[in-house]
């Protein structure tokens, strides 16, 4: 049996509340919010409408777009695992924005690059006004002081009844 208020929908919504509240408190929290946001809300219009468009257009139709959407996937996938080996030696902040730099905008200016059929030019207008949005959007860790916290390391915690003051002392060795 968990501990704590019974839930029903009245606790449910206070919840929600307090969830999306908590960003407004503090602002690292709160620019990591708004910057994941924009930049998952500009991946849905490249992976729901760009780029089912560009690939019927000029690509040579969905086993095209299967295959950008699986190599894209793969080297998010490898991207995680580097991260994961090396991340933790990393100062956090260029690593957080490096990653979004190399996995955001990129995949935009090369399909604005690509062909110059006339409707590839209409797609291509909406490309790079959303990978210079994107771009925009992944500068925020640089542009902005408060993304600096995500550089601090917390303090380790503290067992409560243990004093960070005081040496602890050896527990005496069983006799024979």
């Amino acid at each position: 049996m968990r501990d704590g208020p019974r839930l029903s929908p009245a606790r449910y919504r206070a919840d929600l509340r307090e969830g999306y509240a908590f960003p407004f408190h503090a602002r690292l929290p709160l620019g990591i919010t708004v910057m994941v946001r924009v930049t998952n809300g500009l991946n849905q219009s490249w992976s729901s409408v760009l780029l089912p468009v560009h690939a019927r257009e000029n690509l040579g139709g969905p086993a095209t777009q299967g295959l950008l959407v699986a190599v894209f996937g793969g080297c998010a996938l490898a991207g995680a695992l580097l991260c994961g080996a090396v991340g933790e030696r990393l100062p956090r902040r260029a690593a957080f924005t490096a990653g979004f730099l190399v996995g955001g905008a990129p995949p935009y200016v090369m399909a604005a690059l690509t062909d110059t059929t006339a409707p590839l030019l209409a797609t291509a207008a909406t490309l790079l006004g959303i990978g210079t949005l994107y771009f925009l959007a992944t500068l925020a860790p640089l542009a902005f002081p408060t993304w600096r916290e995500m550089d601090s390391r917390p303090a380790p915690t503290v067992p409560e009844g243990i004093s960070r003051t005081e040496p602890s002392r050896p527990a005496p060795a069983p006799g024979p």
